[in-house]
């Protein structure tokens, strides 16, 4: 039995090892089909929501860049002069990423009011919508205009004012937000929307199809083949066992059947023996034996 024990748990380790081994091997074909599969079946548009936070995050780098002269001049108006370049850049970016991330999530609430046809909805939307392009044109997209404007004067030979600059900041949002919300925008904003309010995406138009059944870990075939070796292994030591022990049970049970014909007249246990299990089988018959004294004294009292 250890010996046998020592081989099975050698034979498991072994397996083991060399499918870990096997499983780090074939580790990026099958992460590659996973992403495959995943991509081509219907559900969380990641790639898009992935895109929506590099541009959020893109956008948010270069706004922080042309608004932080502006800005650091403008703190250190208010604070006599001290120097805050080193704090104003971080909290000026992540305040920035929000507001982008914002707007789309406008955009996207205006989308979801057109599309249930809620008119009191649509026109409070259309008029907050308004003064967040206001708010990005004035602060965010003129200030990037302003950088370009030399070069616009440059190669145009035309005058540009603060009408001009408007003009082009304004028609910048609208192209710049146009382009990624059919691009990307319509698709990674709810996933954002549901991630940051931990809810889970539920498309009443469409239903979702049913999951299929995941396949079995890598070990359980192992530890499967461990179990059935040793459940073997157990059955062929009964055996032996057997082998070894009816041959002394046959001749002892033998023994007492011959005492017991000579006493009793009757033998204990039928033989031959097959099986130990049969041993204990005719123990049934020593309890007949004490019985019938018992009996006997009951009739004759």
């Amino acid at each position: 039995m250890a010996l046998g024990w020592v081989v099975a748990f050698g034979t498991f380790v072994t397996k083991l090892v060399l499918e870990v081994i096997r499983q780090i091997a074939l580790m990026p074909f099958t992460m590659t089909g996973r992403m495959t599969q995943t991509y081509f079946t219907p559900g969380v548009p990641w790639i898009a929501f992935v895109m929506l936070i590099f541009w959020c995050a893109l956008e948010a780098a270069i706004f922080s860049y042309t608004l932080m002269p502006t800005v650091t001049e403008l703190l250190a108006d208010l604070v006599g002069g001290e120097s805050t370049t080193r704090y104003t850049g971080p909290i000026l970016y992540f305040f920035l990423l929000l507001l982008i991330m914002g707007s789309f999530a406008c955009v996207q609430t205006l989308m979801d009011a057109v599309k249930k046809r809620e008119w009191k909805f649509i026109v409070q939307m259309v008029a907050v919508e308004l003064f967040v392009m206001f708010f990005e044109v004035m602060f965010l997209y003129r200030e990037l205009i302003d950088a370009l404007t030399p070069w616009i004067a440059q190669q145009t030979g035309m005058k540009v004012g603060l009408t001009v600059t408007l003009s082009l900041s304004a028609f910048g949002w609208i192209g710049i937000r146009g382009m990624t919300w059919f691009l990307f925008g319509q698709y990674g904003t709810p996933p954002m929307l549901a991630f940051i309010s931990r809810k889970p995406m539920v498309d009443e138009g469409h239903a979702r199809p049913a999951n299929a059944v995941p396949a079995p870990p890598w070990w359980r075939q192992p530890v499967a083949e461990l179990k059935q070796e040793i459940g073997w292994l157990h059955a062929k030591s009964e055996e032996l066992v057997d082998y070894l022990v009816l041959p002394v049970l046959q001749i002892a049970a033998a023994a007492l059947n011959f005492g017991m014909v000579l006493v009793a007249s009757r033998q204990v246990f039928s033989l031959p023996f097959k099986d130990r299990s049969e041993v204990t089988q005719t123990w049934h018959i020593l309890q007949t034996l004490h019985m019938q004294p018992a009996a006997r004294k009951q009739a004759t009292l």
